[in-house]
């Protein structure tokens, strides 16, 4: 029979034993015990025995004690199957019982015209002091009487034919009497023997074998019929002997040497101290070889039981009867072990280089489970051959369900490995339980090359001073799966030139990601730098780009003040050249243009010495007598490995304007009035020369208006509204007497040189 699979008995055991109910329950061996199934119970045979302490003048018999010996009794008695007829003196029907006195062997006891009910026995139970090593005496009782024959044959042999004549086969007394020793203090009285101690001597025993005698074993004339010399010829008896032949006996006992499948039997000469004897199947028979019927006490046992685990198991049946008895049968289970299921991982991809980690590569159940009743467990080890070579991996699974009778213990564990190269590896596991059953199953793992990431810059090239979002990064994973989202580490080359991102996640269902490139200014001149972006990922090979970082320094160059006088260019003004680096180990020179006359008095170059970051240059100009106007002095700063720079210098002209009326800026005709006529000469001028225009005194003459009203070489609409409002400004008592004669005449004139003026010009 496997493991886990029920293991069913049913067996026959005789019930002789009991009185009462009959319960069971199997010892299984393996630690645990249920309850048994007893059916087929064969029924009591009509006899009772009706126990009387009259002569128990000591006292001996307690409550607990009388009820135990009932128990015994009716053991001996219930099974006997005779109908004993009934003894019922009257009239002329008399007799007399006597009996060995329970409280005095000495003694007789007689008692006259005892009523006995059918199928009843009259048992007179007493204790004295017995001699020697004597337990207990039991013995029927004998009789006198007259009447009818009828009734003395009702008186010697109860309605029993075969127990009459001299050479009598059977055997049916009214009753007798029972002793026990009243002297003995270990005596132990349970009808539970369990509690039983060494040197103590069961009551129930002695109790019972008295009794057989009471019934006529070893005592009565049909006993003593079957007695040939030291041996005992009852068929049944014969039958039942484990030897050969007649069974041996010793006065009225059977032989001490005798014993009935490896059992004592109660009706041995002496019984043995610290345990109970039951009656064996030779006591029975030597019962039923004098004369009485005896009911058949088989009953059916029948069990079912799921062992953990495989081995032999010694099982034991125990009845009991509620009352009293014990009886047990032993049997044996032979359980074999079940090899374990082992379902392992399907089909699977890895790649070089990456470990791959597998969570329930195997997966076992076995019918087999833990018993702790006898410390025995389901437990299972695994190797796993990989396929390349490598040492085989080994370890315990780990139990995910603790079975029983009615599951199967579950196991699982898990595993990881890197394979080193490409190809499809067949992986064999071997799992082995506790008892050496194994299981073996392979699956194949598609070892393949890391898929790799790709890096793409929308710029070749930035410059360090671009600062953030200097350019885009843009991360893939390729081909490789988008079901989840992908964590990627970024690094960069040279982190003082350019930065990204340490890491970024293209988020599930996403291919790429992008990310900026900030640009850093380590503020050193140190020309152009090759900076690489690399990404690495779990489960890719790393990819890189590169990117060049362009090297950006520049002169500045800045003068203390925006515009400056002519007058005031001998002193106050000063010109600082720096440069944007921070290494200045080396001197530069740079070169400057924009002061051709040499107004600043700068000079061709400025050089910044070495460990300096900027040189300061006081500037020296000439103050010239040339009515030039304002003009803007563009300087220009450039020298090698660095950007240009440029500023500008307003100098304005303390020269009187060129342009404008020395004596009356607003007399614009000269003619000693400010009148409309001025303002109208300067829009006239505007409109027929297309508007605004520079005064350049090198490349215009003066001629004959002052158009320049505010001095700064320019001849615009201001230099008129000028004109307009100073003569806003004038009171009507300061108003040229001439214009007030004769408006007509002066415009007339105007428009007459206006004509000339057009003439002239076209």
């Amino acid at each position: 029979m496997a493991e886990a699979t029920p293991f069913d008995f049913s067996t026959s055991i005789d019930a002789s034993a009991f009185v009462g109910s009959v319960s069971g329950s199997v010892q299984w061996g393996d630690g645990s015990t249920s309850p048994a199934t007893v059916s087929s119970v064969n029924t009591n045979g009509p006899l009772t025995a009706v126990i009387r302490y009259d002569y128990d003048t000591r006292g001996f018999f307690t409550t607990e004690r009388r009820a135990l010996l009932q128990s015994a009794v009716d053991l001996m008695v219930e099974r006997l199957t005779d109908s004993l007829g009934a003894i019922t003196p009257g009239a002329s029907n008399t007799w007399t019982a006597t009996f060995a006195n329970p409280a005095d062997r000495t003694k007789q006891v007689s008692v006259t015209n005892m009523s006995v009910k059918a199928n009843e026995l009259i048992i007179y139970a007493g204790a004295q002091p017995l001699p020697g090593s004597q337990l207990g005496e039991g013995s029927f009782g004998g009789f006198s009487a007259s009447g009818t024959q009828s009734f003395l044959d009702s008186v010697s042999t109860r309605g029993q034919t075969g127990a009459a004549g001299t050479n009598p086969t059977d055997f049916g007394p009214w009753g007798g009497s029972i002793t026990f020793d009243s002297d003995l203090t270990d005596w132990y009285f349970d009808a539970d023997v369990d509690g039983i101690q060494p040197g103590e001597v069961d009551f129930v025993s002695v109790a019972m074998h008295e009794i057989a005698h009471l019934l006529g074993f070893g005592t009565s004339q049909s006993w003593n019929q079957l007695v040939s010399g030291n041996g005992f010829t009852g068929a049944k008896s014969r039958a039942a002997y484990d030897g050969s032949g007649n069974v041996p006996v010793s006065g009225g006992h059977w032989s001490a040497t005798i014993t009935d499948d490896g059992q004592p039997t109660l009706l041995d000469p002496s019984l043995a101290r610290g345990m109970r004897t039951y009656p064996t199947a030779l006591d029975w028979a030597g019962l039923d070889d004098l004369g009485w019927t005896l009911a058949n006490r088989q009953v059916t046992v029948s069990g079912s039981h799921v062992y953990a685990d495989n081995a032999t198991y010694d099982v034991n049946v125990v009845l009991n009867g509620s009352r009293l008895g014990e009886q047990s049968k032993s049997l044996s289970a032979a359980v074999t072990n079940v090899n374990p299921t082992l379902e392992v991982s399907g089909n699977l991809a890895a790649t070089v280089g990456q470990s791959i980690s597998i969570t329930n590569i195997g997966q076992i159940s076995d019918p087999g489970f833990r018993n702790t009743a006898n410390d025995s467990d389901e437990t299972f080890t695994y190797s796993i051959d990989w396929g390349d070579g490598s040492t085989l991996d080994l370890g315990d699974a780990t139990i995910d369900q603790v079975g029983n009778a009615s599951r199967a213990t579950l196991a699982s564990f898990n595993a990881n490995h890197i394979y080193t190269s490409v190809g499809t590896k067949t992986v064999r596991i071997t799992v082995t339980d506790d008892d050496g059953g194994s299981a073996v199953q392979t699956f194949q793992i598609a070892v393949g090359q890391p898929p790799a990431l790709l890096l793409t810059v929308n710029r070749s090239s930035i410059n360090e001073n671009a600062g953030a979002g200097a350019a885009e990064l843009t991360i893939s994973r390729g081909t490789a799966s988008t079901a989840a989202s992908q964590t990627v580490s970024l690094s960069s080359s040279d982190r003082s030139e350019a930065v990204v991102p340490t890491s970024v996640t293209i988020p599930a269902g996403q291919s790429s990601v992008v990310v900026p490139v900030t640009a850093i200014d380590d503020n050193l001149l140190d020309g152009d730098q090759d900076v690489r972006f690399v990404a690495s990922a779990s489960g890719f090979d790393d990819s890189e780009v590169g990117l060049v970082v362009n090297d950006v320094e520049s002169i500045i160059a800045s003068l203390n003040v925006s515009e400056i006088s002519e007058d005031e260019l001998a002193g106050g003004l000063a010109l600082t050249v720096r440069r944007s680096n921070t290494d200045t180990q080396s001197a530069i020179v740079v070169q400057v243009s924009g002061d051709p006359s040499g107004t600043l008095g700068i000079g061709s170059t400025v050089t910044i010495p070495a460990g300096q970051q900027q040189v300061v240059v006081p500037l020296t100009g000439e103050d010239d007598t040339l009515q030039q106007g304002p003009r803007t002095l563009k300087l220009n700063f450039t020298t090698d490995l660095y950007l240009a720079a440029t500023t500008e210098l307003l100098v304005r002209d303390d020269e009187p304007a060129f342009y404008q009326n020395p004596d009356n800026r607003w007399d614009v005709n000269g003619d000693t009035f400010v009148t409309p006529i001025d303002a109208l000469r300067i829009l006239n001028s505007l409109n027929l020369n297309g508007g605004p225009r520079r005064l350049d005194p090198a490349t215009e003459p003066l001629g004959e208006s002052y158009f320049d009203t505010n001095g700064d070489y320019f001849l615009t609409p201001l230099d008129a509204l000028i004109v307009i409002n100073a003569i806003g400004r004038q009171s009507a008592s300061q108003a040229a007497p001439a214009a007030e004669a004769s408006d007509d005449a002066l415009w007339a004139v105007d428009v007459d040189w206006l004509l000339e003026l057009e003439k002239r010009v076209r």
